[in-house]
């Protein structure tokens, strides 16, 4: 009876043993491959909290507090663009600075042949000399008359997966004015040209630079015939801009 108990006890300890050292060693090295964060498990335990310096003194960041720090880290660098064609409604939407020296990427179709172009940044109306427009990729760059601009790390395309949180920032004009305004959802689809997500959006923040929950651009929004915003990848601009 007591060789039972004991060999119960001791198995007990091995199992208690065994998920110390799974969770404290092997379940950390598996959340940083790629190939386990595809398991359900992982992302459960990834997407609600990250874990920032080990204990003592461990701090949890819920991941709504990490998205409204990229936020505050990448509002900065989104231009709001406003064309008056020569006849029918004012274009409006966003773009994108690339380079603290003031590459500006948009999108060609908010910048229609001979319309009247002005950009805003922060509020304020910046010069510009627009470089290029890729009508068949739907891409322009513009070089801003202004220096020492914020600017966003570019994300590694690679890294993207189903289901990941993304955010958008746009600008749209009210009574003339620029204001920002935010929008989250999803990666829905990767491939081809483009990246689906489920934002809903509308014609007016076109061109609204997609960011990952890290503050990483993905890309250029567009809106898709679902009235959902699909990304113009930043590998291609990157390719469009020569960067």
């Amino acid at each position: 009876m007591k060789k039972i108990l004991f060999k119960i006890i001791f198995i007990l300890i091995l199992g208690i043993l065994g998920g110390m050292i799974f969770q404290v060693f092997i379940l950390p090295f598996l959340m940083g491959i790629p190939y386990f964060q595809n398991f359900n498990f992982i992302k459960i335990l990834t997407e609600k909290r990250v874990i920032v310096n080990p204990p003592p003194g461990t701090v949890i960041l819920q991941e709504n507090d990490i998205l409204q720090k990229s936020i505050e880290k990448v509002e900065k660098v989104v231009i709001g663009v406003s064309t008056q064609p020569k006849k029918g409604k004012t274009v409006e939407g966003s773009g994108l600075i690339l380079t603290n020296d003031g590459s500006l990427i948009t999108l060609a179709s908010l910048i229609p042949s001979g319309a009247d172009l002005s950009l805003f940044l922060e509020g304020e109306k910046i010069s510009y000399q627009v470089l290029r427009k890729d009508a068949k990729n739907n891409l322009a760059l513009i070089k801003l008359e202004k220096g020492d601009l914020n600017t966003a790390s570019f994300a590694d395309l690679g890294k993207l997966r189903l289901g990941q949180r993304v955010f958008s920032i746009g600008i749209i004009f009210n009574n003339g004015v620029p204001q920002k305004i935010v929008n989250e959802g999803i990666i829905q689809t990767i491939g081809g040209d483009l990246i689906k997500t489920n934002i809903p959006e509308d014609s007016k923040i076109s061109g609204s630079p997609i960011f990952n929950i890290n503050g990483e651009v993905i890309g250029l929004g567009v809106i898709d015939d679902e009235g959902k915003v699909s990304v113009i990848p930043i590998n291609k601009i990157r390719e469009f801009a020569g960067l």
